[in-house]
This record gives structure tokens, sequence and C-alpha cells, in this order.
């Protein structure tokens, strides 16, 4: 698969590039902070140690990507899809996630601190091992012993 090359995502406050389709781009490290890429597909792409912070991710669709080390700190997921992706120890503290979607993901390590949501985001059959939750989220130790909670 070629590689894709994206110089526009450069983390500009008034960029938008919605309902675009980068499914399998490989662009890890990208800085695609500050962004509204709400309903953007990244199905299969590798987006390792790249940085959303503060975008607008709302209905985006991650579906088997690989985004480890990625950072998506005050990001709003809401509606997203990461079925089966891989983001082991990603950081997604203070994001907000109701209705996202992480069934069969690899969340290893993952930082989910200060996390909000409406509606809990699903986990279904994610590797939640050594990831790391609020105390408020302690409900969830019942379905994922392997998580840590914290103050």
């Amino acid at each position: 698969m070629p590689k894709i090359i994206v110089p526009f995502l450069n983390g500009s406050p008034s960029a938008s590039f919605r309902s675009r389709d980068l499914t399998g781009a490989n662009i890890p490290g990208a800085n695609l902070a500050r962004l509204d890429l709400r309903g953007f597909k990244f199905g299969d792409a590798i987006l390792s140690r790249a940085r959303f912070d503060h975008s607008d991710l709302r209905g985006v669709y991650l579906t088997n990507a690989t985004a480890r080390h990625a950072s998506f700190l005050f990001v709003n997921l809401a509606g997203a899809c990461m079925k089966g992706a891989d983001m082991k120890g990603t950081d997604f503290r203070h994001a907000h996630m109701t209705s996202a979607s992480f069934a069969g993901a690899n969340l290893r390590e993952a930082d989910f601190c200060g996390v909000t949501f409406d509606k809990p985001p699903v986990f279904k059959n994610a590797d939640l091992s050594g990831a790391i939750f609020s105390i408020e989220h302690e409900w969830l130790r019942e379905f994922h012993p392997k998580a840590i909670f914290k103050n």
C-alpha cells in the first residue's frame, strides 16, 4: 500500500475536512490537533503517536486502525467507532465518549482518566489490561477486572 502524504493536516484551528476518507493511510506521528474531523474515516490506518488533541472526532471511524501511544486529549469521540483498533498506551484523558465503541480493541495501558459520557462507551471484548480510569468509573471493574482505578 502506498504511503499517503497529507500536508494539509497541520493542526490549523480553522481547518475542516468533514467526511474525508483516509482508509489505510500511513501517517504515524501526524499532528491532527484542533481539527474538525467529524465522520472522518481512518479504518485500517497507521496512526501511532498521532496527536488528535482538542479535535472534534464525533462519528469518526478508526476501525482496525493502529494508533498505539496516540494522544486524544480533550477530544469529542461521541459515536466514534474504534472496533478492533490497536490503541495500546493511548491517552484519552478528558475525552467525551458518549456511545463510542471500542469493541474488540486493544486498550492495554490506555489512560481514560477524566473521560465523560452520557451513555457509556462499549468495551465488549476489549483488552483493558492495565488501562487507567478515574475512580468515578469504578463500576467498570465488574466488567474489566484488569483495569486500574485511581483518584
